[in-house]
């Protein structure tokens, strides 16, 4: 029981230093967290392979944040011109 109740207590310690990093640092922080940990579930425990795939999964989530903020963008700039038209 008190296994759980500090594991509870250490992982929101981790989300708190994970938030802070990433506020500090900006979106780097946070792929340098989240890549290798991805990485590390697709791979297992093997160094050789998890250094390269978590630089490939780093790219991806970098890939898909600029095409969903392109996305967005050109959402935004079509409801405005629609608004700005009436």
């Amino acid at each position: 029981m008190k296994v759980e109740k500090e594991r509870k207590i250490l992982f929101i310690y981790a989300i708190t230093l994970a938030a802070l990093a990433t506020s500090v640092a900006g979106n780097i922080a946070f792929l340098g967290l989240l890549g290798p940990q991805v990485a590390k579930r697709l791979v297992g425990p093997v160094h050789r392979r998890q250094i390269p795939m978590a630089a490939i999964v780093s790219c991806i989530i970098v890939l898909l944040q600029i095409q969903f903020q392109e996305m967005s963008s050109h959402q935004l700039k079509f409801q405005l011109e629609l608004q700005l038209r009436l």
